[in-house]
């Protein structure tokens, strides 16, 4: 009952939900992931035959190894028609590297194939910080410095990606 015919009010106008619930519901985080949990428990044994070799979910995104590309389209196929008001999409490796959430995943080879790790930056990331000299507590200008640090050494898979990314944190802060 309440993921169907829910009702919310917005500038003074009354607005249905006919399935699923508004953003800012907090039902709504609980419901995705208990959802999420029951749709890869009922989907997996079909997704691994069609090729699924790693199934990573974070929220609403989802990392996955699959057989090969001829087999993304069988896998997108089942996902997609389990329930016409969820859509899953695509994101293909380009020039060996994809990005998920904020990490940068570098294929080095292809018949034995191995993996480096560094942090991602949307193209829109302005690289802007709390200016050292604002009037803001220290506390919060050093915390958002330790934040990116920690970052970086939790994601880079060695050192010298590790070095190229403290450089860059060194540079914008």
């Amino acid at each position: 009952m309440a993921t169907t015919q829910s009702r919310f009010l917005f500038n003074n106008q009354l607005y249905e939900q006919h399935d699923g619930l508004f953003m800012g519901s907090p039902l709504a985080v609980i419901m995705a992931d208990i959802y999420m949990s029951h749709f890869e428990e009922v989907n997996m044994p079909e997704l691994i035959i069609n090729g699924v070799h790693l199934w990573k979910g974070y929220v609403d995104d989802t990392f996955t190894f699959a057989e090969n590309n001829d087999s993304v389209q069988n896998i997108l196929h089942v996902l997609n028609s389990y329930h016409p008001g969820i859509q899953f999409t695509v994101e293909m490796e380009q020039n060996n590297t994809l990005s998920f959430l904020d990490v940068k995943i570098i294929r080095i080879g292809t018949t034995t194939p191995s993996y480096q790790t560094t942090v991602y930056m949307k193209p829109t990331y302005s690289g802007l910080m709390t200016k050292w000299n604002s009037f803001v507590p220290f506390s919060y200008k050093k915390l958002e410095i330790n934040t990116i640090i920690k970052r970086a050494i939790h994601i880079c898979s060695n050192y010298a990606l590790l070095h190229n990314e403290l450089e860059c944190i060194k540079m914008t802060a």
